[in-house]
């Protein structure tokens, strides 16, 4: 089943996982320095680190990654030893 994006100001909002993608996002994440940014993450490995099964999330985190002074990831033991598509 394909996903339908619905466009805002800031980017393109993924309902089934209520997160924005696309260009316009990672512009405005350029604007902000936080202390924390809190992550999601398809999976965990010692040989590709932190990964996204979608290929769009993964750049909005790699933005995401750069606006935060400290990154906290937020997952369970289900993610550890997993790998996503891609490598964030």
């Amino acid at each position: 089943m394909a996903r339908k994006p619905h466009s805002t100001e800031v980017g393109n909002l993924v309902r089934k996982s209520m997160s924005l993608i696309g260009p316009q996002t990672e512009i405005e994440l350029q604007k902000y320095n936080a202390h924390y940014a809190f992550l999601g993450t398809s999976g965990i490995s010692q040989s590709k680190g932190f990964t996204s099964s979608d290929l769009y999330e993964a750049e909005v985190k790699r933005a995401m990654f750069a606006a935060g002074q400290k990154v906290v990831i937020a997952a369970d033991h289900s993610k550890f030893e997993r790998q996503g598509l891609i490598h964030v």
